[in-house]
């Protein structure tokens, strides 16, 4: 991935409309949680496999993490403030990224639109919203 590129993401056009149906439906979004979460492990599985070890703390703080409107997948944490350098960069001190979060987003990402496709329709099947 070239330097300076822009973070990948995935847009789910009539997002918010299917949170309130679903809330409506439903009464919770907990299956958007839950597929959100399992879509932000797809990355984090793939990720694990390339960031750079020394300690292993940093490939320890990998987390995945599902709201009803997003996936997220994270590393590091307060104690461990060089992830962000470690996955980005830093050109002033010849430190090059390896973007192994992106890099992972990127390489699943046909993987991503399919779990998504195929779990949105059991979800909207489940709650007859189809």
């Amino acid at each position: 991935m070239a330097q300076g590129k822009a973070p990948l993401s995935v847009t789910i056009h009539g997002g918010t409309e299917l949170r309130r149906a679903l809330k409506e439906t439903a009464g919770d979004t907990d299956d958007l949680k839950d597929l959100n979460k399992k879509i932000a492990e797809i990355v984090v599985d793939e990720a694990v496999k390339h960031v750079p070890v020394r300690s292993g703390k940093l490939k320890a703080s990998l987390k995945a993490f599902g709201a009803a409107s997003k996936a997220r997948a994270t590393a590091g944490r307060k104690s461990l403030p060089y992830a962000t350098v470690i996955h980005w960069g830093w050109p002033q001190r010849n430190i090059e990224g390896s973007f192994f979060l992106t890099n992972a987003m990127e390489k699943k990402q046909p993987q991503i639109l399919e779990t998504y496709h195929s779990e949105l329709d059991k979800i909207l099947d489940r709650n007859g919203l189809k």
